[in-house]
This record gives C-alpha cells, sequence and structure tokens, in this order.
C-alpha cells in the first residue's frame, strides 16, 4: 500500500524530519518500528491511501 505524506507533516509524532528521509523511498521498516496506536493504524492512516503497489508487475517493470 501506497501512502502520501505531504498532507500530514504538521501532525506526523515524528516530525517534518522523519518523513523527509524516507520521502519517495520505502519506509514500511521504518513505519513498523515506530509506535503507532490502533487508531492511527485503523482511523487516520486509511486518509492518506493513495494506492497499493503490485510486486509482481513492480519486478516485471524493474526487469525491463
Amino acid at each position: 500500500t501506497m501512502f502520501t505524506t505531504s498532507q500530514n507533516i504538521p501532525v506526523t509524532p515524528g516530525g517534518p524530519i522523519v518523513l523527509a528521509q524516507k520521502a519517495g523511498r520505502n519506509a514500511t521498516l521504518s513505519f513498523d518500528q515506530a509506535v503507532h496506536s490502533k487508531n492511527a493504524i485503523e482511523t487516520v492512516m486509511p486518509r492518506y491511501k493513495i494506492g497499493v503497489i503490485n510486486k509482481d508487475s513492480l519486478m516485471a517493470d524493474w526487469q525491463k
């Protein structure tokens, strides 16, 4: 799943520096290592979802 962070920079507990460090890159590990409330995961994050990454098509495009 892909999320936009540009709209929630002011309310991100980690602050803009944390988001800037991962801008445009896979931040899954960083997100998973941070402490996020159940509310943040279930209620807040879905508001920022912008797409789903299909691993198979991503790999096929990369290998071209």
